[in-house]
């Protein structure tokens, strides 16, 4: 054989190994690139609480809550047929709204520190079933989870705190305190919080009350005053204010001065409010 057929087959063998080398490094190269994308996923599941990163008495991510949703409750004066299904349809579209891992929170306007103490759900909202991965996930078992331990539960607390009796006071500073404390003291102050407010926003207790023609300024001077501590310091409110016509002389712009100072000297991010009338 002449030497350069010797060379050209030297070139041959060598261009055959190259290649067979390329495609074994860019088959490595492509299976780390899967597997990272699966670890990816599984990342990106663990942190939306699907699997066993939930608690499962809770529904919260192991690492806790990712954020905070409270609603208070005042049917110290009953709600209209109306009001309440208004109320119920504006409380599932916020639900439906929220991040997977806020903590839902139930609390009740009362002049019973008992009850006011005595928050219901306190779920997190899980994963859907349509937010589930068919790589790793059974999204039938995973809706029916978000269903029937979350929005079965939510509608039932709802339900039953909407049939509470009606009561001769309505002590909402001293409420709002009772739910806060219990919605929001575990959160890092960065986790976003909201609360809301569904109540005709008629303050009466011996703190303070509009029925005794008291406005802000009685307030401020008032030894109850010093009480405020900032205690929704970046907290976004949003006020559901329910109209009494037997109290429209009461419910003026006045009333609506005193909680936008209330809500400004304890910190609030923001506030919004909407009416839920009857008509």
């Amino acid at each position: 054989m002449s030497r350069h057929k010797r060379n050209r087959s030297r070139v041959r063998r060598l261009t055959k190994r190259n290649s067979d080398s390329a495609r074994k490094i860019w088959g490595v190269i492509l299976a780390a690139l899967a597997a990272a994308g699966l670890l990816a996923l599984v990342i990106a599941n663990v942190r939306l609480g699907g699997g066993d990163a939930i608690d499962m008495a809770t529904l919260c991510p192991r690492a806790g809550p990712t954020g905070a949703f409270a609603v208070l409750l005042d049917v110290t004066d009953p709600l209209t047929p109306q009001q309440q299904h208004r109320l119920d349809q504006l409380l599932r579209q916020e639900v439906q709204a929220l991040p997977v891992g806020t903590r839902v929170t139930f609390g009740l306007v009362s002049p019973d520190a008992s009850i006011r103490s005595d928050t219901r759900l306190k779920l997190c909202k899980p994963l859907q079933g349509s937010q589930a991965s068919s790589l790793y996930q059974n999204p039938a078992l995973v809706e029916a989870r978000y269903r029937e331990g979350f929005v079965d539960p939510l509608h039932n607390a709802l339900t039953d705190l909407l049939a509470a009796p009606a009561a001769d006071s309505s002590p909402i500073m001293e409420s709002i305190q009772a739910l806060i404390i219990d919605a929001f003291a575990d959160l890092r102050p960065t986790q976003p919080k909201r609360l809301v407010i569904a109540s005709d926003l008629l303050q009466h207790s011996d703190v303070f009350s509009f029925y005794r023609g008291q406005r802000w300024g009685d307030f401020a001077q008032s030894a109850d005053y010093g009480r405020l501590a900032r205690n929704l310091d970046g907290v976004d409110v949003t006020l559901l204010q329910l109209p009494r016509p037997a109290s429209a002389g009461r419910q003026d712009a006045a009333m609506l001065g005193f909680w936008r100072e209330y809500f400004e000297h304890q910190g609030a991010h923001a506030v919004h409010r909407v009416v839920i009338g009857d008509l």
